[in-house]
């Protein structure tokens, strides 16, 4: 007698296979997230390390990696972003955030350096800033995680701790799919205790959405009313258990976030120290940042680390 091949159904056959967010996300947003990385480890798409690394991301919403850049590289970008404040004018088109109180985008002068700043897209102005921002190790756990090929569209280097408040890029760093998009930091020096070290909620990404104006996950640019946003995420990471964890990596240690991750930088700033890193955000090379979708007619991409990732920027002076 032939076997049965019929056998009753008794459980519901549905994976979950939707997205956590309505507004979508990368595939390890996915509610079937681990079968996928599963799946893809099993074809060869992700190696055990990267598999390993998925399955992190998607219970903590970050992973971090050690040794990423090497020191020469750092040292190179170093140098170069001292002789760049020694001589201002060979750099014209290098602008600095100045947050003394009022937030103001400035060509890049020898005075501002005294004043509390981040030095804006060196990853298209500077070429030493290129081996650092687009390392292998970053951008090779970049392209699974897009599953194509990966965009620089904004990059922060830091010289001194920020003491940022407590946020979700998501809220300030607009693309046309608001989910799919990372940050990376990296440590440009071994990060001490007190100096505005990165802090981020563990396992933040999955606390509920804030939507301004009851509809986006990011504001207007126009609208200077963050308080309620900033509340939400803190209040609400703290009542889902995610641990405050502060990071303290060593020089060319780097850490790549999910966007709706909740981070800022410690309070704790001693006189005199210093936080040098850089933090450059990466969407799929198909994604449109917010300064596109805008008009900004002097925006541009351009391929980087030879041709395994892209970099786009807009030209300020535009």
């Amino acid at each position: 007698m032939a076997p049965e091949l019929w056998y009753p159904i008794t459980e519901a056959t549905s994976r979950g296979g939707g997205f956590h967010s309505p507004f979508g996300g990368t595939w390890p947003d996915l509610g079937d997230a681990r079968r996928w990385c599963d799946g893809m480890q099993q074809i060869g798409v992700l190696s055990h390390d990267d598999a390993q690394r998925f399955h992190f991301w998607i219970e903590h919403g970050y992973v971090s990696l050690p040794n990423a850049v090497s020191h020469a590289a750092i040292d190179a970008l170093n140098e170069a972003v001292e002789r760049m404040w020694r001589e201002p004018d060979s750099v014209a088109d290098v602008y600095a955030e100045t947050y003394d109180g009022v937030l103001r985008v400035e060509r890049l002068r020898s005075d501002i350096r005294d004043a509390p700043h981040k030095v804006l897209d060196l990853h298209t102005q500077l070429a030493a800033a290129e081996p650092v921002v687009f390392a292998q190790p970053i951008v090779h756990f970049l392209q699974r995680l897009f599953l194509r090929p990966p965009m620089a569209f904004q990059s922060l280097y830091f010289t001194v701790g920020t003491k940022q408040h407590m946020h979700q890029d998501t809220a300030y760093v607009p693309v046309n799919s608001p989910l799919e998009f990372a940050g990376v930091w990296i440590a440009l020096e071994d990060v001490q205790p007190g100096t505005g070290e990165l802090q981020y909620f563990d396992g933040s990404h999955r606390i509920p959405e804030y939507l301004f104006e009851g509809q986006y996950l990011s504001k207007r640019s126009d609208d200077p009313n963050d308080e309620a946003f900033l509340r939400f995420v803190y209040e609400r990471s703290v009542e889902a258990g995610c641990e405050l964890v502060k990071f303290l990596p060593k020089k060319g240690d780097a850490l790549i976030w999910h966007a709706s991750l909740v981070h800022g930088g410690s309070q704790e700033v001693r006189d005199g120290s210093t936080r040098r890193s850089i933090v450059t955000h990466f969407c799929p090379r198909d994604v449109m940042p917010g300064y596109f979708r805008d008009g900004m007619p002097h925006s541009a991409i351009t391929t980087a680390a030879g041709g395994a990732a892209y970099r786009c920027n807009w030209r300020h002076d535009a």
